[in-house]
């Protein structure tokens, strides 16, 4: 099993372009920016990349690429991209949470628990509230990223696939769609004072419903239908 099929119509470009966005995402924290916004840049990125991608490669199923072949591929890039942005941005939370207690006001995915001990600019110990780090947090902190690039990386992929099985009108349909549901949901939980605390538990709630959701709508997209095979096939189409 690979990520042949789904990144095989540009897949020196997908390697690249994931890697300067997770490493940017990551280390651009410790440069510029907030970590907060480090962050959705990667997920942002990398949600882009997937869209375009299966937007391409979905029309491989025309030249004889099994769609269950497509599927599995994409989902490998799913869970490895996500896996990897997640190691080297949960990294960079922890070694700047542990240089300043402030860190967490500035990054929205980092969960923290409890005071910590901090040094001033002489060197003296001081206590900051809810800055602490333990393995219970940390763990936590990784399901929040992993869960958001997961939700950006198979929403992307669900809109790439309608774009490239069913076309640009329902893509942007489905675009549409999701911004609008996106907004009524949003307000239906401010008007009933429902908002879940942040990041934990809301980020891996709303990351989680929108991760469903989109694999519901790649399954409609992906759903078969009669193609009639070319007398030329790519190489990487058979087997």
């Amino acid at each position: 099993m690979s990520t042949g099929a789904f990144i095989a119509t540009n897949k020196k470009t997908f390697l690249g372009v994931a890697a300067v966005a997770i490493l940017y995402s990551a280390f651009g924290r410790m440069l510029m920016g907030s970590g907060t916004g480090n962050t959705l840049l990667g997920i942002v990125a990398l949600g882009i990349l997937f869209l375009i991608t299966a937007r391409r490669s979905v029309t491989l199923r025309d030249y004889g690429v099994r769609t269950a072949r497509w599927v599995r591929s994409a989902i490998i890039a799913i869970l490895g991209t996500s896996l990897v942005a997640t190691a080297f941005i949960v990294m960079a939370m922890v070694i700047e949470q542990n240089k300043s207690g402030f860190y967490r006001l500035f990054d929205s995915f980092i969960v923290t628990s409890g005071p910590a001990l901090f040094p001033d600019t002489n060197g003296e110990l001081y206590m900051i509230e809810d800055s602490g780090q333990n393995y219970t947090t940390i763990l936590l902190t990784a399901l929040c990223v992993f869960l958001s690039f997961l939700m950006a990386t198979v929403a992307g992929t669900a809109i790439g696939a309608v774009t490239g099985a069913k076309g640009v009108r329902a893509g942007s349909i489905t675009i549409g769609l999701a911004l609008v549901a996106l907004f009524l949901f949003s307000y239906l939980l401010d008007v009933t004072d429902s908002v879940p605390g942040a990041p934990w538990p809301a980020v891996p709630i709303f990351a989680s419903i929108i991760t469903v959701i989109s694999a519901v709508v790649m399954a409609w997209a992906l759903k078969e239908e009669q193609r009639p095979l070319p007398a030329v096939r790519p190489a990487f189409a058979e087997a």
